[in-house]
């Protein structure tokens, strides 16, 4: 039986050289800053790492160079790896899907499509085309925006319940911490699902646990913070957990201000990539990076990872 997912899962963010390629070596570095601050588990490519810019092809490659550096770590560090693999349609998810057990992920994690709106009647048969097409635990991520409508607990149940391959929820919807226990509750006779991620930044990360989450995806800059507050809250001390994360929440709101250029730029301050250029053109100046760096050094007490001198 496949190990449950669960813990402080880093978001890789895609960085790109300065002629706007992918940087492959970058996105390996986060690999080893992931297994470094403590990290459970990483995830590529979501939201966070620009995934809707991406071809599919670099899809596939970055996350043939992920797979081969997580080899290289040792056995004590060694990560659970989920590939984002939302596409267009059902049946790019499903050759995405396909590719990422083939090159050794312990999990895909998909949207249903992002690009236009889909009735929800018709999200059943994408998920089933992913379940046939791979045998990995599917973590379905529910998230309401512009394009796409939150599913309900009763769908996203059901949808379990036929398809065993459906174990996970990443719940960023609505309420997110009530849809936690929405889920939970939904399922509680059939337990058809292992465990309910959060996300969303790590806002909620203490509520959530409260609900009985079973762990958090979110990029990955501070992921040496998070894992501290989830260590914490494992220990039972709660309200250490609350101190910890609250160290964390200006950073985050500026992120959340200004998009995934913060994480990218704290990434770069902190040595792991070189160049903080993303594909979407978020753009920070100067009195913003002087509040990036103050909100970090408010972080540093708890970073395991120290910040460069």
């Amino acid at each position: 039986m496949a190990e449950q997912l669960r813990g402080i899962f880093g978001i890789l963010v895609t960085p790109f050289d300065k002629s706007g390629e992918m940087d492959v070596e970058g996105l390996q570095a986060q690999v080893r800053f992931c297994s470094q601050g403590g990290a459970h588990g990483i995830v590529w490519p979501v939201s966070s790492s620009e995934f809707q810019a991406l071809s599919y092809d670099e899809r596939k490659r970055g996350a043939e160079a992920i797979a081969d550096e997580m080899a290289k770590l040792p056995a004590s560090r060694r990560l659970k790896f989920v590939a984002g693999t939302a596409g267009l349609n059902a049946r790019d998810t499903a050759d995405l899907s396909r590719h990422a057990q083939s090159v050794g992920a312990d999990g895909v994690v998909a949207m249903p499509p992002f690009a236009v709106h889909v009735p929800m009647s018709t999200v059943p048969d994408y998920y089933r085309c992913i379940a046939s097409a791979t045998t990995l635990p599917l973590v379905v991520q529910n998230q309401s925006g512009p394009m796409q409508n939150a599913m309900s607990a009763e769908l996203i149940v059901r949808m379990a319940r036929e398809m065993p391959s459906i174990q996970y929820v990443k719940e960023e919807s609505g309420v997110c911490t009530h849809m936690i226990t929405a889920l939970q509750r939904t399922d509680r006779e059939s337990k058809a699902l292992k465990g309910v991620f959060g996300g969303s930044g790590g806002y909620y990360l203490v509520q959530e646990m409260e609900r009985g989450s079973c762990g958090m995806m979110s990029a990955c800059h501070v992921v040496d913070a998070q894992v501290k507050v989830w260590d914490l809250f494992e220990k039972g001390d709660v309200q250490g957990a609350r101190q910890a994360l609250t160290q964390t929440m200006p950073l985050q709101l500026l992120w959340h201000l200004l998009g995934i250029r913060v994480p990218k730029e704290v990434l770069r301050v902190r040595g792991v990539i070189k160049n903080a250029a993303t594909r979407k053109g978020d753009a920070m100046d100067d009195y913003d990076m002087k509040e990036m760096m103050a909100c970090l050094g408010q972080l540093e007490p708890i970073l395991t990872v120290p910040l460069p001198k």
